[in-house]
C-alpha cells in the first residue's frame, strides 16, 4: 500500500470478515485516545495511530481468538509508533516495557515484535498526512482570538471523527475541511457570514462546501447543534446555484 493510498473504506467486511465490528473499531479509537492522554504524547499522535491500525487491518485479518487482546495490542504499538514519528522525545514518556505493564500485555518484546509487523505491513510509510495535519494547514494564517477559537474546535471536531468508521470514505483533508467549516458555522452561526468567508474557504482548502456534503454530514450527525439550523437551507442553495 503507498502512503497516499487511504485504508479500505469497507475493510471490516472485505478484510475482516464482519467478525470485526464497527463498534469494536469505535471502543479501539477511544481507548487509543486514553492511551494517547495517559502518556502525554504529542498532539496528532491519534490521528497517526488509527490511520496505521486502518491501514494494517486493510492489510491483513486479525486471528480470531484473542482478538480484543490483539486490537488492543496493535492499537497500542501504532500510538507508540506514530508518537516517536511525532515527536521524538516520546522515547523519554514511555517505552515498550511500560507499554506491556500498563497495558497488561506479556512483555515489552510483544509490543516490539508488533511493532516490526505493523511496518512491515506499512512498508515503513508513515509519514502521510493526517486531518489534524490539515487542520493545522487549512488555519495556518490564524492569529486572532476567534480564529484560534476555529482551529481548536476544527481539531476537536476532526478528533472525534476518528471514532466513526464510516468516516473512511472521506479523505483526510475532507474530513480537515468539513471540521473547519462546521467550526466556523458553530462559533458564527449567521447565514450571511457563511456565505461571506465561501470564497475564501474554497481558495484555502480546495473544496466548496457542497463538495463536504457527506462529511458535513457526518460530523454533524456527531454533534447535533440547534445552530447549524441554516446549514440545510445554506447547502440547498449553494447546490442549486
Amino acid at each position: 500500500m503507498n502512503v497516499e493510498e487511504p485504508p479500505l473504506p469497507h475493510y471490516l467486511k472485505t478484510v475482516q470478515g464482519d467478525l470485526m465490528s464497527p463498534s469494536m473499531r469505535a471502543n479501539l479509537v477511544i481507548w487509543m485516545d486514553e492511551f494517547t492522554q495517559s502518556y502525554g504524547l504529542a498532539p496528532g499522535t491519534l490521528h497517526r495511530a488509527v490511520s496505521y491500525v486502518d491501514r494494517v487491518l486493510s492489510e491483513k485479518t486479525l486471528p480470531t481468538a484473542h482478538m480484543e487482546y490483539e486490537l488492543r495490542l496493535l492499537g497500542a504499538t501504532a500510538a507508540f509508533t506514530a508518537a516517536k514519528y511525532e515527536e521524538r522525545d516520546t522515547i523519554f514518556k514511555v517505552n515498550a516495557a511500560q507499554i506491556a505493564g500498563d497495558c497488561g500485555f506479556a512483555n515489552g518484546r510483544e509490543v516490539i515484535d508488533m511493532e516490526c509487523k505493523m511496518l512491515a505491513a506499512l512498508r515503513y510509510e508513515l509519514s502521510a498526512p493526517t486531518a489534524y495535519t490539515f487542520v493545522d494547514h487549512f488555519t495556518r494564517y490564524s492569529n486572532g482570538e476567534s480564529d484560534l477559537e476555529v482551529q481548536k474546535l476544527a481539531h476537536q471536531l476532526a478528533e472525534q471523527s476518528l471514532v466513526d468508521y464510516r468516516c473512511l470514505r472521506l479523505m483526510p483533508s475532507a474530513v480537515a475541511a468539513s471540521a473547519v467549516f462546521l467550526a466556523r458555522l458553530i462559533l458564527n452561526p449567521m447565514a450571511s457570514q457563511v456565505r461571506k468567508w465561501n470564497r475564501e474557504f474554497t481558495e484555502l482548502t480546495g473544496y466548496k462546501p457542497t463538495d463536504l456534503i457527506l462529511g458535513i454530514e457526518s460530523l454533524y450527525m456527531m454533534n447535533p447543534d440547534p445552530r447549524f439550523a441554516v446549514l440545510s437551507a445554506f447547502l440547498q442553495d449553494e447546490q442549486e446555484l
